[in-house]
């Protein structure tokens, strides 16, 4: 992600593709986070948020467009894998929690 600011800087324009994401430790609790959500309409729960366990599927027109874990590495690894391959079904698992059909 770093890397296309200088090459836009020092050389010809260059758009930024990557699927964004982030992850981190706050207070030892892991989290990770996959696509962008400028807005949505609804954010669906899988989990408890405050036992601090659950993955939260962003949405916006029935379309997923982000997911946050919390604690669910696998889940998140799994939405990055089906961003990147833009797999709409696997993306629509995860927000309708339909662990039958997971990895």
């Amino acid at each position: 992600q770093g890397q296309t600011p200088p090459r836009n800087i020092l050389a010809a324009p260059e758009p930024f593709t990557a699927l964004p994401f982030f992850w981190t430790t706050q207070y030892d609790v892991p989290l990770s986070y996959v696509a962008h959500a400028a807005d949505w309409d609804e954010s669906l729960v899988d989990g408890s948020i405050a036992d601090l366990d659950c993955t939260v599927t962003y949405m916006k027109n029935n379309r997923v467009l982000a997911v946050l874990t919390i604690n669910r590495d696998r889940d998140g690894l799994n939405a990055e894998v089906a961003f990147e391959q833009g797999n709409e079904e696997a993306l629509r698992q995860l927000a309708t929690h339909d662990l039958s059909l997971r990895p």
